[in-house]
């Protein structure tokens, strides 16, 4: 057995450490200049300012104060490696060691000064010094001033003695080779420490002088000239401990072996370099050097015998496990990108209603096809002339040139700067085509078309094979877990981070394997190769024996295969893993079941498939039955999927009877038009846990499909086209993409073409009948899924014959080519980890669940004292009502909430019984009653009836229509979405446009997202993925008794959607509706629509809300009155209405405002286009203010005057905008409600009645600040109240 010895250069401890630092503070100055500009700059003399301070940015905000904190704990190793290596230099080399403190001891002036008492004065300094980072690190500004400043002033003075001694060491030892390596290593090293000290003086100086100026006058810019010298200063710290490069050159740290035994194996050989020796017998023994000095004796001698060596150095190729690492990464990106771009690309017709040239950026992703042209095949599959190795890095006669596809890979890893541009919806869609685009030429050129850079390797082979799928694990885990949105993170911020510094990461590792991994693919003797020049050695480490390529032979054993048919058969795999696997949770929504954790086993089903690959593909099994066999792979995979989608059905849909004018379409008359000759289906069908058990097997199957497909659209044609290459000119290689063998073939464009066709099907699928063809596969995405999927199947069912044949013809054995196949065991132990972190993950990471347990009858048990505790917590939330006032400074804001929640707990402990409250105000609350006597109930029954009003204050609702998580510029809005949604305080969320779990709105579960972020678990996604309408989705912190996803009347515009659940309210059932009407294109489909709605209120009495889309003005005749009536019993209550007519409300005067003059009247033309304007519908509603005097000053403030104040007398809100605005201003969003009360229902319908009602105790509209750029729709919020039925 080997034995393993680990080398590592000391300098390079240095040099990574300061790598880190700088990385972290830049990163943290890029997060906090992203997320927080104004809070940086923010100071006592709030002047201007331009640039943030150190200590602000790293300590005072999250998560700038994370990013520096972990930046700190990776680099701190380093540094004490590094300390402790300058410390040995020195000790050693440098000095008496020892010897020299004991003849000094007597001579106290003579010791102070000596090399060997400077020597522990460094040490000790930088140990004291780090400590001290350490401190202001962890003590932040706000947290403790006076800790973090005595931290960071020691850390200066250490720092600047600490550096004075380092360059007195230096300069004592100018001439000593024993620890430089040249005397121009001396010379930098001198000058460059000298260089940063005096920039770090002065930088010091600079700014203790602007920030007194900046204390004593208030100038501006004097603070930021101020932490522009503190960011000086740092800059020029790191760079001189940088520096101890020069000093560490020659020193190494080695691992796996003791000192004894590493001088056993180690020699001097400081006069001559090392060099290669024949391989003959007759030789010297061969050595392989490890730092300068350091020679050590190769494994085939006997002093080094069964012993390897591994340098870790810039110059040494990565190992295997890393580059499968590298290559998942850049196969996840690609995935991702695809995804991302036809996402932003379908934002453009649908929510921006624009179609222009830019619309062509969604299939940048197909770029390989530019192949095609020979100018443009030439560029991409050339060299970078700026990148090359020196002269005599490598051997004569065989030159390493950077390929362009690695240029394509780091402009990939930059494009992730795409986040930061926001404000044209254009412009960002612009943006984000250079990352596909370029990605896709890098992975294309890399693995189809063979260059000097590539290798034909059986690892390089089974790699390729795998990286593709293996991109999908990735991407499936990282959704699991609510990462992946941007594409790499759900916050924008974050995907400029990590994508740009993981992208950079990637492509430097390829950087190393193209130029220093071995290119003599038959070399046996592997296990360590080298590369020889005059000065150094470059090491390839974790290199094993390579065995005979069986991808190369069998692709070379039989004609190739119709490149237009590979790329049919790629193009039908893309639109598979584009559907089904960029997204675990896409089957699960489907089929209307939860995503967790349903995704989770998804994700393991395809993972086993990989795995097993090799003992499933028939091609590679041993017997005669193969055709039993993909027959049975077959029906695994087509017969699961028909299962899936064909094997239940949980949208409960409407359809049309027969009747004398059937069918409804456009020229139907009105009259002929109505509810009654239209059906719906009540009841759900099938089963959907075994439609699930089919898409498992459906996914098992594919995932073992999935790797002989690569195989054989990229290993083999790769091989084949480099067999052609290499058969008209061996010589020249790397020149051999310009024959016609290599130019660009059918294969891309198909491939390119296949995959757009299906994009364009899946969009059609959804869209509204007008749209051109969209007749063909409206409401067909079954078919469209069965096509693709059979396709992948009988294509390589139909390719797999030859394959087949050719493993007889080349005599391979079967085991051996199931082991080149199979995906390394350390691959899958990585993917283990990652699930089992996923899994943990979900539940670490997560916020605290918010919702109310199931089962709860406290308020059907105990009705009224649950109403009394209700109404004086009511009555406390009207008091706290007065911080909403938009006038108030920030300390009384926090005065009246803190009083609030002081006067809650005052409550909660004389409702309860249990004193837990220590809060000042508390005591000073004057001892009172609210109203509330409970002493019947026992301490528990208290506790729970506390908890059931405190829960119950308010039920509230919010609507919003969300643009499948793009804001109005393009730009994703998922993390944004949350916060506005918290900030409502709504119990139940109703989301509108949010079924984005199809490939052109980024299959992506929002519905899942926002429950896991709001701690809020029940969730109705509406009618399933499967249903192609634009989704309507319920999310609520209450219990969800039963629930029924309708597809409404809709014969000829677009799906309507509507959800009716039924919520468990501590007892009380709430009926609760949300819906999304369809377009206006026909008013056949808003009146059935309107009826079917009524229909479905009418029948189910009793406390109801209904949160909406319904695409009317106030009032309609034709739909309104269908279902809304402010005095019809059992119909909704119009809450803005009730608002506006029932509850108090004056002007503010005393505050002035502009008093706009009264417009003139607007009367549109009979046939003209309606915008919905509010002079429109002005003309329409006067019906519903009968009685009321209305105000004819009530629009909007125009920008630029001064606002006027309303104030509802009964909550004591204050709003800027009149109650009239609000009530008629709506554009289709409404929020209606019913008390259920005994006079508002039908009378035969009062035995089904609850024993509380509802009231309206609050509703508005969030109109301005983050919300009103997130969608071109409103947020309404309504609260609702309990109280005892009459």
């Amino acid at each position: 057995m080997k034995q393993h010895i680990f080398v590592v250069r000391s300098s390079y401890l240095a040099l990574i450490y300061a790598i880190i630092a700088s990385t972290g503070l830049l990163l943290a100055l890029f997060v906090g200049l992203w997320m927080h500009p104004k809070e940086l700059l923010d100071t006592h003399c709030k002047v201007a300012e331009y640039w943030p301070s150190i200590s602000t940015l790293t300590g005072d905000f999250q998560p700038e104060r994370q990013v520096w904190r972990v930046a700190f704990v990776l680099c701190t190793p380093f540094r004490l490696g590094a300390t402790i290596s300058l410390l040995l230099v020195f000790w050693q080399h440098g000095c008496g060691n020892m010897n020299e403190l004991s003849d000094l001891v007597r001579a106290p002036l003579m010791l102070f000064g000596s090399s060997a008492f400077l020597t522990l004065m460094m040490f000790f300094c930088d140990i004291l010094r780090l400590i001290c980072a350490l401190t202001w690190t962890m003590v932040s500004s706000i947290e403790n001033l006076a800790r973090h400043n005595l931290g960071f002033g020691f850390y200066v003075f250490l720092g600047f003695i600490l550096q004075l001694t380092i360059d007195a060491l230096v300069r004592r030892n100018l001439y000593n080779l024993d620890i430089y390596a040249s005397f121009d290593n001396i010379r930098w090293s001198s000058r460059l420490k000298r260089v940063c000290l005096i920039g770090q003086t002065v930088s010091a100086l600079s700014l203790v002088f602007f920030y007194v100026r900046h204390v004593n006058t208030c100038a501006p810019g004097a603070y930021s000239l101020s932490t522009m010298s503190e960011w000086f200063f740092a800059f020029f710290n790191i760079c001189f401990d940088a520096t101890a490069w020069f000093e560490l050159e020659k020193s190494t740290w080695v691992f796996g072996a003791t000192p004894e035994q590493y001088k056993t194996l180690a020699t001097k050989n400081t006069q001559e370099p090392a060099r290669e020796h024949p391989n003959d017998v007759n030789h010297e023994p061969k050595t392989s050097i490890t730092s300068p000095e350091v020679t050590i004796f190769a494994e085939d001698d006997k002093t080094g015998e069964n012993v390897v060596i591994h340098d870790f150095t810039f110059c040494c190729a990565p190992s295997r496990t890393t580059m499968w690492l590298v290559d998942v990464y850049w196969a996840y990106l690609f995935w991702e990108m695809i995804v991302h771009v036809v996402q932003h690309m379908y934002f453009m017709p649908l929510v921006a209603m624009s179609l222009s040239w830019e619309l062509a950026g969604g299939f940048t992703y197909c770029s390989p096809v530019l192949l095609k042209f020979g100018a443009f095949r030439r560029f991409a599959l050339g060299h970078v002339s700026l990148l090359r190795l020196p002269k005599g890095s490598v051997k004569e006669g065989n030159p390493r040139r950077v390929p362009m596809y690695l240029l394509f890979y780091l402009i990939t890893a930059l494009s992730h700067f795409h986040v930061h541009v926001k404000n044209s919806e254009r412009l960002k869609l612009l943006a984000i085509m250079f990352g596909p685009f370029f990605l896709s030429l890098a992975l294309f050129c890399r693995y189809l078309y063979p260059a000097d850079s590539v290798r034909n390797t059986s690892d390089d082979n089974c790699r390729m094979v795998y990286s593709f799928p293996l991109g999908l694990v990735v991407s499936m885990l990282v959704r699991v877990l609510h990462l992946s949105q941007d594409p790499v993170f759900t916050d924008a911020i974050y995907a400029g981070l990590f994508g740009v510094v993981l992208g950079i990461a990637c492509t430097t590792i390829l950087y190393r394997h193209v130029m220093f991994s071995e290119e003599d693919a038959t070399l046996n003797d592997s296990e360590e190769a080298c590369v020889n020049n005059i000065d150094q050695q470059r090491h390839v480490h974790f290199s094993s024996t390579r065995e005979s390529n069986g991808v190369t032979t069998l692709a070379l054993a039989y004609t190739p295969f119709s490149p237009a048919v590979m790329g049919l058969l790629f193009g039908f795999t893309t639109i598979v893993s584009l559907t089904f696997f960029t997204c675990a949770s896409y089957i699960p929504r489907l089929l209307a079941i939860d995503p967790y954790p349903a995704n989770l086993l998804v994700v393991a089903c395809y993972v086993l498939g990989l795995y097993y690959s090799p003992n499933i593909i028939p091609v590679f099994s041993t017997g005669k039955r193969n055709g039993l066999r993909w027959i049975r792979l077959g029906v695994g995979l087509v017969g699961g999927c028909l299962t899936m989608l064909l094997g239940t059905r949980q949208t409960n849909r409407s359809y049309e009877l027969p009747h004398a004018h059937y069918p409804t379409t456009m020229k139907s008359l009105k009259e002929n038009v109505d509810i009654r000759f239209w059906a719906v289906e009540e009841n759900f069908s099938g089963n959907k846990y075994v439609a699930f058990c089919g898409g498992l097997v459906m996914t098992f199957c594919f995932g073992a499909l999935y790797p002989f497909v690569t195989e054989l659209v990229f290993a083999h044609q790769r091989v084949h086209r480099l067999s052609t290459a290499a058969a008209k000119k061996p010589d020249d290689l790397h020149e051999s993409h310009s024959h016609v063998a290599m130019r660009g073939n059918s294969f891309e464009l198909v491939w390119a073409l296949t995959s757009i066709i299906f994009i364009i099907l899946f969009a059609l699928c959804t869209s509204y009948p007008f749209v051109p063809m969209a007749w063909l596969v409206r409401e067909r995405s079954v078919s469209v899924h069965l096509t693709a999927v059979s396709g992948v199947f009988l294509l390589a069912w139909l390719l797999s014959h030859r394959v087949k044949n050719a493993i007889s013809v080349t005599g391979r054995n079967v085991f051996s080519v199931r082991k080149q196949r199979r995906m390394p065991l350390v691959i899958f132990l990585f993917i283990c980890f990652a699930f089992f972190f996923v899994v943990v993950g979900l539940f670490a990471l997560g916020p605290d669940d918010r919702s109310i347990p199931p089962g709860k009858l406290t308020a059907r048990l105990f009705s009224r004292e649950v109403v009394q505790v209700h109404e004086a917590i009511a009555k406390l939330r009207t008091q706290k009502n007065a911080a909403a006032d938009p006038l108030l400074d920030e300390y009384e804001v926090n005065f009246f909430e803190e009083r609030y929640e002081a006067h809650l707990e005052h409550l909660k402990e004389e409702v309860t019984g249990v004193t837990d409250n220590t809060s000042k105000l508390v005591r000073k609350i004057p001892k009172e009653k609210y109203g509330v006597s409970l002493p019947h109930l026992s301490l528990e029954q208290r506790q729970a009836v506390w908890e059931a009003a405190l829960e119950m204050t308010f039920f509230s609702g919010m609507i919003w229509t969300v643009h499948f998580a793009l804001d109005n510029t393009n730009t994703d809005s998922l993390k944004r979405m949350v916060k506005q949604a918290d900030l409502t305080g709504a119990g139940v969320i109703g989301l509108l446009e949010s079924d984005s779990m199809h490939l052109p709105n980024g299959n992506r579960d929002m519905v899942e997202f926002l429950s896991y972020s709001l701690g809020y678990k029940y969730t109705s996604y509406g009618p399933t993925a499967l249903d192609n309408t634009y989704g309507c989705a319920m999310i609520s912190k209450y219990p969800i008794l039963s629930v029924r996803r309708y597809i409404s009347p809709s014969p000829q515009g677009e799906l309507s959607c509507l959800i009716h659940a039924k919520l468990d309210v501590f007892g009380i059932t709430i009926q609760t509706y949300v819906g999304h009407f369809g377009n206006t294109e026909h008013w056949g489909d808003g009146l059935l629509q309107s009826q079917f709605l009524g229909r479905l209120v009418t029948r189910n009495p009793g406390p109801s809300m209904f949160l909406g889309y319904v695409v009317s003005y106030p009032g309609n005749p034709e739909r309104y009155q269908y279902y809304a009536s402010q005095t019809k019993p059992g119909y909704f209550r119009d809450a803005a209405l009730e608002l506006y007519r029932k509850h108090p409300w004056h002007r503010m005067a005393e505050r002035g405002g502009y008093d706009e003059p009264e417009p003139e009247k607007t009367t549109v033309a009979p046939g003209e286009a309606v915008d919905f304007n509010v002079e429109w519908k002005l003309e329409r509603v006067g019906h519903l203010e009968q009685g009321m005097v209305p105000d004819i000053s009530f629009r909007r403030t125009p920008e630029g005057k001064a606002r006027r104040y309303f104030k509802f007398n009964d909550t004591q809100r204050i709003t800027t905008y009149h109650p009239r605005f609000e009530f008629i201003d709506r554009y289709c969003q409404y929020i209606f409600y019913k008390p259920g009360s005994a006079e508002d229902e039908r009378p035969e319908d009062a035995a089904k009645l609850q024993p509380l009602q509802l009231y309206l105790y609050d509703w508005w509209r969030v109109l301005e600040g983050e919300a009103a750029t997130l969608s071109d729709t409103e947020i309404q919020v309504v609260q609702l109240g309990f109280k005892l039925r009459i």
